[in-house]
């Protein structure tokens, strides 16, 4: 089959639906060169954190991460690597299921940005074992 033209039923609009315009959703803006960190504190072993994000314009670099005080220091540990995502044509979502109760950093970057600041939007949600169960059996 050769290429054509390709409908525009099939093109990629965030436009259509974006995050922003959820009732739900909080929004940042982060300068040029900063990052900004969110704690979420986990009641529960086996709880989900869920999230769902994007940016108005090009990449954000996004991370999870456990805090956890070991013999008086802080000790963090990377769960989900950070990376750069672009989020301009379609929203980022993920789940993590946490080993243990205890503190979580969603960390977004833009330190490696020297020029443009990055509007962000974002929805974050802790879900304990229990509430999971109900939503997998009902």
């Amino acid at each position: 089959m050769h290429g054509a033209k390709i409908d525009e039923k099939y093109y990629i609009h965030k436009s259509k639906n974006p995050l922003s315009n959820a009732s739900d959703v909080k929004k940042i803006v982060l300068a040029r060169a900063s990052f900004s960190e969110m704690e979420l504190e986990v009641e529960e072993d086996g709880s989900l954190i869920e999230w769902e994000f994007e940016t108005k314009t090009r990449d954000i670099g996004f991370g999870l991460f456990y805090k956890e005080n070991v013999g008086g220091e802080e000790k963090i540990t990377e769960l989900v690597p950070l990376l750069r995502i672009d989020t301009e044509d379609y929203s980022e979502t993920g789940v993590y299921k946490c080993e243990k109760a205890g503190t979580y950093v969603i960390l977004f970057d833009n330190s490696y940005s020297w020029l443009r600041s990055k509007e962000i939007f974002y929805r974050l949600r802790t879900i304990s074992p229990r509430e999971h169960e109900e939503q997998v059996q009902g």
